[in-house]
């Protein structure tokens, strides 16, 4: 909302009884929270909280929040340019992205390495770390020179689909994305198909078949619906 007789807004977040709307609990005030998720097991949740910038640097610390018993206690702490997170189907972890944001020239000049290094935060990768949320063991499952993505876990937790967008100016829109499923317990990765269109995918329910959100040419003509001779709006 917006704070009466001031151009400043408040926000907050609130829980609320599916069945009626009434008000569970709220947090307002102090330190904003965001990204909550509700873990797969038990009465908790999971939120992200701005820590204090440093040197420029921004950093969140991932919090778990018993509902039942009232306590709150750090999952990881003091993540820089935390992205997103993902709960593990069996709520033992989560998978979290992290930004790496380039470096500035400090010339004041920028040397256009690709096509589209025209476009802002192009050079700024993602990768993916999983935490276990009993005792924040953390490991690193991406690096290199890509930007990963995490779309969804298996449903028995053990395999993880990425995505990955790589530069192609081959045809349209000059960048595609690699679909990748990565095993969680050899961190072996196998890729399961190149997409100029796939923006998400998730498992299906029995883990053996995929659910695709894409433009309408992913899969050839099946998706288009204009007149022939005219291109649809991917």
């Amino acid at each position: 909302r917006v704070i009466a007789g001031s151009d400043d807004a408040e926000s907050w977040v609130e829980m609320r009884d599916a069945k009626d709307g009434a008000l569970v609990r709220t947090w307002r005030g102090g330190i904003a929270i965001g990204q909550v998720a509700w873990s797969p097991s038990g009465r908790r949740i999971a939120y992200a909280a701005g820590d204090r910038r440093e040197a420029g640097k921004e950093s969140s610390t991932l919090w778990l929040a018993d509902l039942d018993t009232g306590a709150v206690t750090p999952i990881v702490e003091r993540i820089e340019n935390l992205s997103g997170y993902q709960w593990a189907p069996d709520g033992a972890s989560l998978v979290y992205a992290v930004t790496s944001k380039a470096e500035a020239d400090k010339r004041g000049v920028k040397l256009r390495e690709t096509l589209l290094d025209r476009q802002a935060g192009w050079r700024d990768k993602s990768f993916l770390y999983q935490v276990v949320v009993s005792g924040g063991a953390t490991r690193r499952l991406a690096a290199g020179g890509l930007a990963t993505t995490a779309s969804g876990f298996s449903p028995d937790g053990r395999r993880l689909l990425v995505l990955r967008e790589v530069e192609d100016v081959s045809g349209r829109p000059y960048s595609r994305k690699e679909v990748w499923e990565l095993d969680l317990t050899t961190l072996y990765g196998k890729k399961l198909r190149d997409s100029f269109w796939i923006t998400d995918v998730q498992y299906a329910p029995d883990g053996r078949r995929l659910l695709i959100l894409s433009g309408p040419s992913e899969f050839g003509d099946l998706g288009r619906n204009v007149p022939a001779g005219m291109t649809p709006n991917e």
